[in-house]
């Protein structure tokens, strides 16, 4: 079972123009506890950042903000999070994840969880990407629908273990660490950009210490890759991730030197 992270070096703000995301020791996306995900029953059970970081237009956004804040005044910047399910009459869920090494899909109307995509969440694999896919309408706090227009929204949540496996120094310090370890030892000067581009991913086993390292995008320079293959192969000293019960969980990183990709 595996995690995937991501670690950016460069500031990150937003996926695009429509997008808002929770950036957390350089993840784009909202992690979720695996175990947290056992006995839920609602759409909205599944992360309190569920529809505070949902990918939609940016004008409903803001109409859905608006709703919410014309009604809890205040309340709103106090408790930010959570509150949308009332202005929202939702038409179609659709829960994308992996189980046991496959792609799985299951669906839903309304706010309920059906019973397949309990099952879904239950059984998704440690480490991977569930996107939820909503078609929905707005309404107001009459429940009427509010210019009766569907939209389309996405999140996507990273599930991740009850403990995180833990680089020395703290999360901060991996993607600047391999960054200027790479610079020192290139031997031909290289642009940032050609490096920057980068991406690689290994895993965290249960004994700690870097295994199956790859270069999952090209610095178009073979001297460069492998250069980053040992210096990740030499990043000693690794606790390894842990469920809530203290057994050891092997964990993956994915980490793009330039802060290009997701989660």
């Amino acid at each position: 079972m595996k995690k995937t992270f991501i670690f950016s070096i460069l500031f990150l703000s937003a996926f695009n123009q429509n997008a808002q995301s929770t950036i957390s020791n350089g993840r784009y996306f909202p992690c979720v506890k695996k175990e947290s995900l056992n006995n839920l029953t609602l759409i909205g059970d599944i992360s309190p950042d569920l529809w505070t970081t949902m990918r939609m237009p940016n004008t409903k956004r803001k109409e859905l903000d608006q709703l919410r804040q014309n009604k809890y005044s205040l309340g709103y910047y106090l408790y930010p999070k959570g509150g949308y399910d009332e202005f929202v009459q939702y038409v179609s869920v659709e829960i994308s994840t992996t189980c046991n090494g496959k792609q799985c899909t299951a669906s839903s109307r309304g706010k309920a969880l059906s019973e397949e995509q309990k099952h879904l969440l239950n059984n998704t694999d440690l480490g991977s990407d569930a996107t939820l896919k909503i078609k929905f309408y707005l309404t107001d706090i009459d429940n009427l629908n509010h210019n009766n227009e569907l939209i389309d929204g996405e999140q996507t949540i990273t599930i991740v273990p009850e403990k995180e496996a833990e680089f020395p120094g703290g999360y901060g310090q991996i993607a600047p660490s391999l960054m200027q370890s790479i610079q020192a030892k290139t031997f031909e000067k290289m642009s940032l950009q050609s490096i920057q581009q980068l991406v690689v991913r290994f895993t965290i086993p249960e004994i700690g210490n870097p295994v199956d390292i790859k270069i999952i995008k090209s610095s178009m320079d073979l001297r460069t890759d492998q250069l980053m293959i040992d210096i990740i192969n030499n990043m000693k000293g690794w606790k390894p991730a842990e469920n809530s019960k203290g057994i050891k969980q092997r964990q993956e990183f994915t980490i793009p030197l330039g802060g290009s990709g997701g989660c």
